[in-house]
């Protein structure tokens, strides 16, 4: 057998996407895939910046200009691919890291969920995504976290 640790997320998250086939069959489908994935570190970080930090004005910065400007542009980009994929109509990695992205406002404290609210498209992907029957089993019974 053999062992391989990884410290990284987006690592780990690769190895997993590329073994279930989910980071594309093309390099452009790819690189399309890759835009997605990685987008959710351009939220994360301020967040977590302005929260740790307990920077109030941060965290009202972020909720009303930061993420709601993501989350235009990202909702702007799922309507143009058909509202269901983000990539070439077929599940990805992309659909699951955004999913994720989602997910993790649904979570948190402070009513960050809020900021999703204008956007419509977003909320029914993320309950589709969510309705994925493995998805959907593991989202019951996983561990309850915040951060």
């Amino acid at each position: 057998m053999i062992v391989i640790r990884w410290s990284y997320h987006r690592a780990i998250e690769y190895y997993l996407a590329d073994h279930l086939k989910l980071t594309g069959s093309s390099t452009i489908e790819t690189a399309q895939i890759l835009q997605y994935a990685l987008l959710p570190g351009d939220l994360y970080a301020p967040y977590f910046q302005a929260y740790l930090g307990k920077d109030e004005a941060a965290l009202k910065t972020f909720s009303s200009e930061t993420a709601p400007k993501v989350f235009k542009k990202l909702e702007t980009l799922l309507v143009k691919a058909g509202g269901v994929y983000l990539v070439n109509n077929k599940l990805s990695w992309a659909d699951i890291s955004i999913f994720n992205l989602l997910d993790f406002f649904h979570q948190q404290p402070g009513n960050l969920v809020a900021v999703l609210e204008p956007f419509t498209a977003l909320l029914s992907f993320h309950k589709k995504i969510a309705s994925i029957p493995q998805l959907a089993e593991y989202l019951k019974t996983r561990p309850t976290t915040f951060i």
